[in-house]
């Protein structure tokens, strides 16, 4: 035994081990009766092949061929099994030896696997739980989106309602004073006077050489083609 093995499995071996290993592969002959049964079998397969059963005699001999076969097979089992037991117990024994100088191994693979599956399984969860994260908010951004897309087409959807334009009234006539050097007052007076600016414009209600119906109009009604001149014109008094 080299020296590596003596240091993994002692100096001690199993008793007569030594004597066991290495075995001849012909035949395991141990003592003389392995020697005789190893001869007699070739016989008896020879004897089993030419008997002819044929009557109570043949039929007694082939029984006796048969016995004798029987009984060579258990002394070959017996045989083997003794001598295979001590190899056995041998090879159990350094199954347990190995087994004692492994077992901090097998301690460090467990710890080394529970840490770094504990590991990979947090990294997991994380990875996950961010993946999470970034499809919730993609899910709002374009829940939020379509918020937006319904409403405004919702508001172009709704008819334009009618806007009333109040009825402008009629501005008070504004008056203003000068005082002159002789100690007089004259007084300024809005008037008011519609003139054509476009006659191609003027609708043809309001067509008349003299632009009565233009005059007549009110001053806060919208006329295409005109427009609403201030003058001032003094008042004395």
């Amino acid at each position: 035994m080299n020296g590596i093995n003596q240091t993994l499995l002692g100096d001690e071996l199993p008793p007569d081990a030594s004597s066991l290993l290495p075995i001849p592969v012909d035949g395991y002959v141990v003592g003389d009766e392995i020697t005789r049964a190893t001869d007699t079998a070739p016989l008896i397969l020879k004897q089993a092949k030419e008997v002819e059963v044929t009557d109570e005699q043949t039929n007694e001999e082939a029984g006796d061929i048969l016995n004798r076969a029987r009984q060579s097979m258990k002394y070959f089992e017996a045989t083997r099994v003794s001598m295979v037991k001590p190899l056995n117990n041998y090879v159990k024994d350094i199954n347990t030896r190995f087994k004692s100088k492994v077992a901090p191994l097998v301690e460090a693979d467990e710890i080394l696997s529970k840490k770094t599956g504990d590991y990979h399984r947090e990294k997991l969860r994380k990875q996950r739980e961010e993946e999470a994260r970034i499809e919730k908010e993609r899910r709002e951004r374009e829940a939020e989106l379509r918020k937006r897309e319904e409403a405004r087409a919702a508001a172009e959807a709704r008819p334009v309602e009618e806007v009333v334009v109040p009825e402008v009234q009629a501005v008070p006539e504004v008056k203003k004073t000068t005082v002159t050097a002789s100690g007089s007052k004259t007084t300024m007076r809005e008037d008011k006077q519609r003139v054509v600016v476009d006659e191609n414009l003027v609708p043809r209600e309001y067509c008349s050489p003299d632009a009565k119906k233009l005059k007549a109009a009110p001053l806060d009604l919208e006329i295409p083609g005109t427009k609403v001149d201030t003058n001032y014109i003094p008042v004395t008094g």
